[in-house]
């Protein structure tokens, strides 16, 4: 017997809709019938706080950034960024280190930052 999953109304998730929307995300959903959201970033950095730093990465690596870059339209830099902040955001924080950025990347000290997201979750 398999695992049976459900969506939140309580209608059960069959085989067939796994593999259709596996096929959507496969097609990079094309259909105009599927809308994707991305929730609000809560570590949006400020443009005016970046600084240049020098990275060594091999040649071939920098080519496919660049590759890559122009394909979406975006500077090689922004998209080292999203790279950035994808890895990161894969990368277990503990509750202290997230309170810390989000501090950081506001320009809050960590008692404001603290106090912020609590207003924020009881919203």
């Amino acid at each position: 017997m398999s695992k049976q999953y459900l969506a939140k109304d309580g209608t059960p998730i069959t085989e067939e809709q796994i593999a259709a929307w596996a096929k959507q995300a496969e097609e990079g959903f094309s259909s105009p019938d599927v809308t994707l959201h991305r929730e609000p970033d809560p570590f949006v950095i400020r443009r005016n706080d970046m600084r240049a730093h020098t990275i060594r990465v091999p040649e071939s690596l920098w080519r496919m950034v660049e590759r890559v870059a122009q394909e979406r339209n975006i500077t090689a830099s922004e998209f080292t960024r999203q790279a950035l902040d994808q890895s990161l955001a894969r990368t277990p924080l503990t509750r202290d280190q997230k309170i810390d950025l989000y501090a950081e990347a506001h320009g809050l000290s960590r008692e404001e930052a603290i106090n912020r997201l609590l207003d924020s979750a009881l919203s």
